[in-house]
């Protein structure tokens, strides 16, 4: 197993999240680069405050699956239903 562990080696055994915490040690998280995670439920500043998180609504995305299933059954010869959500930056 390789022994580089540089931010920049590309073939580094490390996880990303590691990646991540060697970096913002050079460049801070929310002041020199920014970093957007999506997540159902909002935690995520709990851990790095410079995280601007986008809240991922579940309930919303599974309702427009259930329709196009159905769309898509009803309706082969139609083109596939389509919805665009915009997020919310700082779900919180």
């Amino acid at each position: 197993m390789p022994t580089n562990t540089s931010v920049n080696d590309p073939c580094s055994p490390r996880p990303p999240s590691s990646l991540i915490a060697d970096a913002s040690n050079l460049l801070p998280i929310g002041r020199e680069i920014d970093l957007t995670a999506k997540e159902a439920i909002p935690f995520l500043k709990n851990f790095r405050n410079g995280i601007m998180p986008v809240l991922e609504d579940f309930l919303k995305a599974g309702d427009h699956l259930a329709k196009a299933i159905f769309e898509s059954i009803d309706h082969p010869d139609l083109p596939p239903i389509q919805e665009l959500d915009v997020p919310e930056m700082n779900a919180r």
